[in-house]
């Protein structure tokens, strides 16, 4: 089977995938392939043993999607499969566009995974750019899809509440995102959390705080600025790190002071390395379909302050290991960092209480067995 994303960086559908698939292939012959760079997580595919080419060179967001279904298409005359799995617009409407010309010859299941919430909170241009998207959703997914999976309950029933009933709309699967458990939360033993602390310029006295997202409108990093300086004024020692990048930098960089520092892009040996550093993890988002790095923060058995938005709400246990705040509130963001800081056993709860919680329902074997016994459905 053939799984279709747009790039190899380090966003949660790739950092899903390049986990779940080397263990899926242990299983069934899996393939994947990026429409274009970035390649951060590429050896992480091949190193698990799962084939993972780029199509080209240039960013899958250059590229119209007619020339990249011809690209798809000419790749599955030559290379079989029994399955295409897609992830993210532009590769699910390259594959459906292939099974428009060809029917069922060429891709004789398609499946698509929903990973965002993406009609009640578009990233449209304008709201008749975002009505025409949503149209060219429905009806091509009509004619062409046989089987929906989402990564929430809360990115399911947004799709529901846009599309409808009809055809693979009614069939939207649930299956959480996961990741290796128990992989990662070794690899965090191991990190020497006084010199990952020195390495970021946290002081033992600080309360090091750490977020991980793309810088986007998204992810209201402003909100946690706010936040930080809220806590400073209140005589808290808080100073933040942000892990990411994104079309937002220049504009938060300009905003920050000298209590939270962008440090962008890093690998995952650098992400486990700062998390064990912190002391609180904070995701401020203003929406979030998963939360892939607030699962990573409860493998390191860091406690977290997050929005209570959409599938966080499914991921953390409010009151057990972490607190949710509302959105847009850097008060109660800074009234949560600072009510964690101030009880060390609390924070040593909620961590504990988040990697056990992990294990239990996020780990990669009921990802690997929800997805094969979907597979075996069609």
């Amino acid at each position: 089977m053939l799984h279709l994303i747009e790039t190899y960086g380090r966003g949660g559908a790739e950092v899903l995938l390049a986990q779940a698939l080397p263990q899926l292939n242990r299983i069934v012959d899996v393939r994947v392939r990026a429409l274009g760079p970035p390649d951060t997580l590429r050896n992480d595919f091949m190193n698990g043993g799962v084939g993972a080419e780029t199509y080209g060179t240039r960013p899958a967001t250059d590229l119209h999607v007619r020339d990249l279904s011809h690209r798809l298409q000419a790749h599955l005359s030559a290379e079989p499969v029994d399955i295409v799995h897609t992830h993210l617009f532009k590769p699910t409407l390259a594959a459906r566009l292939v099974r428009l010309r060809t029917g069922r010859r060429l891709i004789p299941k398609l499946v698509t995974t929903l990973h965002n919430p993406d009609y009640s909170n578009s990233e449209a241009p304008s709201k008749i750019r975002g009505l025409a998207r949503q149209a060219l959703d429905w009806s091509s997914a009509l004619a062409t899809t046989d089987r929906f999976i989402a990564v929430s309950h809360a990115v399911a029933d947004d799709f529901r509440a846009h599309m409808g009933g009809v055809g693979p709309w009614g069939r939207i699967d649930v299956i959480h995102n996961a990741m290796d458990v128990d992989a990662f939360a070794a690899r965090c033993s191991l990190v020497d959390r006084g010199a990952a602390r020195q390495a970021r310029g946290w002081s033992s006295d600080e309360v090091a705080v750490l977020s991980i997202g793309r810088l986007t409108g998204q992810k209201d990093y402003d909100s946690l600025i706010d936040a930080i300086s809220l806590l400073r004024h209140r005589g808290v020692r808080a100073r933040a790190v942000v892990i990411g990048d994104g079309v937002e930098r220049d504009r938060l960089t300009s905003r920050a002071h000298d209590g939270i520092h962008f440090h962008g892009r890093t690998g995952p040996d650098k992400v486990a390395e700062a998390l064990v550093a912190c002391d609180v993890y904070v995701q401020p988002s203003r929406w979030e379909a998963f939360g892939m790095a607030i699962l990573e923060a409860m493998a390191a058995s860091r406690p977290v302050v997050a929005t209570a938005v959409d599938g966080i709400r499914e991921v953390m246990a409010d009151g057990e290991t972490g607190q949710l705040v509302p959105p847009g509130n850097p008060e109660a963001l800074a009234t949560a960092i600072e009510s964690v800081a101030a009880d060390a056993a609390k924070a040593h709860a909620w961590g504990a209480a988040g990697l056990e919680r992990a294990r239990r329902l996020f780990g990669l074997e009921p990802w690997v067995d929800r997805t094969l016994a979907l597979y075996r459905q069609l």
